[in-house]
């Protein structure tokens, strides 16, 4: 879904169609083509494809994932952008009371 966050991988994963067949589907991540991207098919007509992307040398912040699929005639489709975000950034958090080293005094 759009603006998914994500850590050091991203499955994708999605359907193609053709009246005459499916050649392959690429995967671009900014408009990149990912490694090891290509997903072939034997001419089916309808198609589901996944793809396992490896988002650990990617930067933080905000990427473009989209899919091209190719028919025998060599006519291609792009798919609509799906935004993925990667954020590493920790969160912040302090303790404000009691203060460092502060005395308890425990009545009785």
């Amino acid at each position: 879904s759009q603006g998914t966050y994500i850590e050091n991988s991203v499955n994708i994963s999605g359907t193609a169609s053709d009246n005459v067949g499916i050649s392959k589907v690429e995967i671009y991540m900014d408009n990149e083509e990912q490694p090891e991207n290509i997903i072939n098919f034997q001419g089916q007509t309808q198609v589901s494809y996944n793809y396992d992307c490896n988002t650990s040398i990617c930067d933080e912040g905000k990427h473009t994932i989209k899919a091209v699929a190719y028919d025998y005639a060599g006519n291609n489709i792009q798919s609509e952008g799906i935004i993925i975000i990667k954020d590493k950034t920790l969160p912040i958090i302090a303790i404000t009371n009691p203060v460092s080293s502060a005395y308890c005094n425990r009545q009785q």
